[in-house]
């Protein structure tokens, strides 16, 4: 049977549910969905789910769940006498997927079955070597390999690319003869042909990634327009990963693609930084002391026999004594009663705000980030803004260091071909399960990591009249108007497009990418988390940081960098390095109308701005270092210029 190590982390992106995983034996699998993740049968021991659970309850209200998990770890250890075993030889299952393979030696297309678990031989070449002169001794058939090649759609289905369709060119084929994929040896899709052996001529594959619009302008593929005569080939709405290979109905082009491609799995996930306290205003300690076993397993389980706990039950519990530290009742009840609200308003939530509210997430940290906290788990130390000169004194009123964070990431859903952001949340949640559970038994996966960072809070006064500027406004509404950017990236969640947005986007990319140099961390490692608000209540922050999934968290060198000595000659080299791309003025010209997929970067290419993908919260988009040192022509318009 085909089996892979996999990471936790790796559950949640980028090989979550739904998404395609190459085993060491070469065998291509699809992850299962989520009701198949903790199944009793497939295990002999018992099952502990309290081990799993996770609590962030500001993600479990935001995404409407009634719980988090860490995803199933496989254990072999032994027991002692006595011992009952639980937790042990639990799977995350997988499917094979594509079905469809192909003879490295003979060409022939088969057919495999989802759950066949080892390497299957070619029939074809077998058949052919028994029939040859001495058989018994020349009898030979080489392993199938899977074919590169899937179908997918824009509302998350996935199926085999319809080979016997596209040769014959009709939606109800009716010839059933051997198949045979064979290349000439050229790099592009016409040298991919499909071949039958009922005499119909062969076809390319040239052409089945292409996307088009169609009469009316409405988004098309040339696969779905092209695959029969007089008539359509639309997605069918198959869904391997739950075994599903007839189809929910769905109606929408169906694209090819190379089952590799960085489009065919775009994890949506959600992320929160661990408050202490939480927004209750609590004693420290005390929410995470409920949030965690033994104390939380005891109002799970309350709460499942709809039994109100209040600090008098708890007290007597066995583990009562834990609350020792916290002789006032009232404080715990008031604890208590803020976790069992905002597990209620998750499961209330209505249709009309059936979507994440980020600010609801982000705020609370920026307030709690932007003072000095010492917690488990939360450690920031604020820096004395009269130790710092020039730049950043003028540009921030806070630089804090973060010597400590947990960070809570989940998997709510997945797309394809595009990364579709404004999706209605319950859409995504429902794409990971076969059968929907009601909101007291659902859950999401989700993974802990540790680790460091560097606070940034931009000047509000400095920054509200530097954005107010004509010229400044005048350049952003390039990206906030651009046509093509609604066209090409439609269903992306575009952040407000207003100035601070993109000048503390870009502002994180460029020092990240001079940190690179001077922290020992690669640009993969960090990450952006961007506080960006405007009106009543503004917000104008930038946390950099590291995480790892070790409970030690990281070593320390990106907090070094925050201290003055060190932080202010890299912000200047950073800056400096933004002056002058290695591909201006071509890239700083480019700017004016805009560059990159769809003109959604203005000031910004591979060479100045853009960070791995890993790193950035909107894939590389709305990014502009002009708005950041100026441009060629006007200086003045850059924040750090003006």
């Amino acid at each position: 049977m085909s089996s892979a190590p996999i990471r936790r982390a790796q559950l949640i992106a980028p090989f979550g549910v739904g998404a395609m995983l190459t085993a060491p034996d070469g065998t291509s699998m699809i992850a299962a969905s989520l009701d198949g993740w903790f199944d009793p049968d497939a295990t002999s021991s018992k099952i502990d789910m309290d081990e799993y659970r996770i609590s962030e309850w500001r993600l479990e209200a935001a995404l409407k769940v009634s719980e988090l998990r860490l995803p199933p770890d496989h254990r072999t250890a032994s027991f002692g006498k006595g011992e009952v075993p639980t937790n042990i030889r639990l799977k995350v299952p997988y499917l094979r997927f594509p079905l469809w393979h192909f003879c490295p030696f003979c060409r022939a297309l088969h057919e495999v079955a989802p759950h066949h678990g080892s390497k299957r031989r070619c029939p074809s070449c077998e058949l052919r070597s028994a029939s040859a002169p001495g058989a018994k001794k020349k009898r030979w058939s080489p392993f199938l390999a899977q074919v590169p090649f899937v179908a997918m759609c824009e509302d998350g289905h996935l199926e085999d690319f319809p080979w016997r369709e596209w040769v014959h060119q009709t939606s109800t084929p009716t010839c059933q003869k051997q198949m045979y994929l064979r290349a000439t040896g050229g790099a592009s899709l016409a040298s991919q042909s499909v071949h039958c052996d009922c005499g119909i001529a062969p076809r390319t594959l040239s052409q089945i990634t292409e996307a088009q619009a169609d009469e009316t302008g409405a988004p098309d593929t040339y696969l779905s327009s092209h695959l029969m005569r007089g008539g359509r080939y639309d997605c069918r709405g198959r869904r391997p990963w739950v075994d599903d290979r007839v189809g929910e109905g769905c109606g929408k082009p169906l694209r090819g693609s190379l089952r590799g491609a960085t489009n065919v799995y775009y994890a949506h996930v959600e992320s929160a930084i661990y408050l202490p306290g939480g927004t209750l205003g609590l004693p420290e300690g005390l929410l995470e002391l409920l949030e965690s076993p033994p104390l939380a397993n005891t109002i799970h389980f309350a709460r499942e026999l709809g039994i109100t706990v209040g600090a008098a039950v708890l007290r007597r519990d066995k583990n009562g004594h834990l609350l020792n530290p916290f002789p006032d009742d009232e404080e715990i009840d008031r604890a208590l009663a803020g976790l069992e609200q905002n597990r209620m308003a998750a499961g209330e939530a209505s249709t009309e705000a059936d979507a994440i509210d980020p600010q609801a997430i982000r705020r609370p940290e920026f307030e709690m980030l932007r003072k000095a906290i010492t917690a488990k788990d939360l450690k920031v130390s604020e820096l004395d803004s009269r130790l710092f000169a020039g730049t950043a004194k003028d540009a921030f009123t806070k630089v804090n260091l973060v010597t400590e964070l947990r960070e809570t990431r989940v998997l709510y859903g997945f797309s394809r071909i595009r990364p579709d952001g404004q999706l209605p949340l319950s859409r995504l949640k429902r794409r990971l399960w076969q059968d929907e559970p009601n909101f007291q038994e659902s859950w999401l996966p989700a993974y802990i990591v540790h680790g460091e960072g560097l606070f940034f809070e931009f000047d509000e006064s400095r920054l509200r009249d530097w954005e107010c500027q004509a010229s400044v406004v005048e350049r952003v509404q390039v990206l906030a108007s651009s046509p093509e950017r609604v066209r090409v990236h439609r269903g992306l969640a575009d952040p407000t497009m207003v100035p601070r947005y993109v000048l503390l986007h870009t502002f994180a990319h460029i020092l990240i990418n001079q940190l690179v140099f001077d922290c020992g961390y690669s640009s993969a490692s960090l990450r952006e988390r961007l506080f960006c608000a405007t009106g009543e209540h503004p917000m104008a922050g930038v946390l950099i940081y590291t995480a790892a999934g070790d409970s030690e968290g990281t070593m320390g060198g990106l907090v070094r960098m925050g201290r003055p000595e060190n932080l202010e000659p890299t912000l200047a080299e950073a800056l400096e390095r933004a002056r002058w791309c290695s591909s201006d003025p071509v890239c700083m010209e480019l700017g004016v109308k805009g560059q990159g997929p769809g003109g959604v970067n203005l000031a910004a290419c591979h060479s100045c701005a853009l960070l791995p993908e890993t790193a950035c919260e909107v894939f590389n988009r709305f990014l502009d270092r002009g708005l950041v040192v100026g441009s060629h022509s006007d200086p003045s318009i850059g924040f750090f210029t003006a």
